[in-house]
């Protein structure tokens, strides 16, 4: 067994979390971003003119939608921390997404993207400078990964991005990943058919560690479009059209058991509890500038609260691969780094 070495870092209240870091694994997160980056440029010096740098990953955009975001009043003490504060309300954004790099119709399957960027955050210490007021949660419509750390993702990455000649013998000499992906993907008619899942784990202050899991609130009637290429962002345009749609953000707590920080393939099963609504507001949304404003957005697990700290070995890869790829996504499109502001901060400037 190799040896681990132990990574200790100091959270908003200044107590130790400690992750284990598997020898080599920062040069398998470079090696991981040299290859998004590759992709990325490759993709975007293949392009007609006007030519434009796609996301690395989830890049067809089912929709960027307004939201508010409601903590709940009568969260338990041990949940309300960070941006947790009960009672508080938030602006947001939610943009839905296709998993893959590529842009494909909706009827093959995929994984599926749900991103939140809460706005108006506190100016508390943060997990990463990237962003000074705003926090993200990224998940994606499946309990776990096929892969477990950033050695099984740099491998598997690789044989994706070399074609089927190669990732076609990877699946069968990887025959767990191939059944996972088998579970994780769908073609589904209607975006919130499954909940969406951290799938990675986050600090909750000192004490505590979780998943994040976003479900639509019972009782509500999902709508569907006719199956088309783009019959996702159809279902969800006609789902706003009947006014609000609520989800509810939910935390899954490890607790006191002994389910794994650093292998993202093991779906935790403790209880999960509801923290704050997530309303979906139809305004702007499908508008040429609301689409741009959207793309223009990143999300990263990073841009975080220290006490939502990100943990464990994909997280800790992708605060090396989600910043180099925004930032070459950003640089060919002629763009600066942006972060979105809340309607009163946008007052004050």
């Amino acid at each position: 067994m190799p040896h681990l070495q132990s990574l200790t870092v100091m959270n908003a209240l200044s107590v130790p979390i400690r992750e284990d870091v598997p020898p080599g694994e920062g040069e398998e997160a470079r090696g991981l971003a040299d290859l998004h980056a590759g992709k990325i440029r490759k993709d975007f010096e293949q392009q007609p003119e006007p030519r434009h740098a796609r996301r690395g990953f989830h890049g067809k955009s089912n929709g960027i939608v307004r939201a508010t975001v409601r903590i709940a009043a009568d969260l338990a003490p041990s949940f309300g921390r960070g941006v947790f504060v009960p009672g508080a309300v938030y602006p947001a954004w939610v943009r839905f997404s296709n998993g893959a790099f590529a842009v494909k119709p909706d009827g093959k399957r995929d994984v599926h993207g749900l991103a939140i960027k809460l706005l108006g955050v506190p100016d508390e210490p943060r997990a990463a400078q990237f962003e000074r007021h705003s926090q993200d949660f990224i998940l994606i419509d499946a309990p776990a990964l096929m892969i477990g750390n950033v050695k099984q993702a740099l491998a598997f990455d690789s044989a994706m991005v070399r074609g089927l000649a190669a990732i076609i013998p990877h699946l069968v000499s990887n025959l767990r990943e191939l059944w996972w992906i088998l579970r994780m993907t769908s073609a589904p008619r209607q975006l919130f058919e499954r909940e969406y899942n951290s799938v990675v784990p986050f600090a909750l202050g000192a004490d505590e560690t979780v998943r994040y899991v976003v479900r639509p609130a019972p009782g509500q009637t999902l709508r569907e479009a006719p199956k088309a290429a783009d019959n996702l962002r159809a279902s969800l345009r006609a789902q706003l059209e009947q006014g609000d749609f609520v989800l509810e953000l939910c935390l899954q707590p490890r607790g006191n058991s002994n389910l794994p920080i650093e292998d993202a393939r093991v779906p935790w099963n403790t209880a999960v509890h509801r923290v704050a609504t997530i309303t979906l507001h139809a305004e702007g949304f499908g508008t040429a500038e609301q689409e741009q404003l959207g793309d223009r957005m990143s999300f990263n697990p990073w841009n975080a609260l220290e006490v939502h700290r990100p943990l464990g070995g994909l997280n800790r890869a992708r605060r090396v691969v989600y910043r180099m790829v925004y930032e070459l996504r950003s640089r060919l499109n002629g763009q600066e780094p942006f972060e979105p502001r809340a309607p009163e901060q946008s007052r004050q400037q």
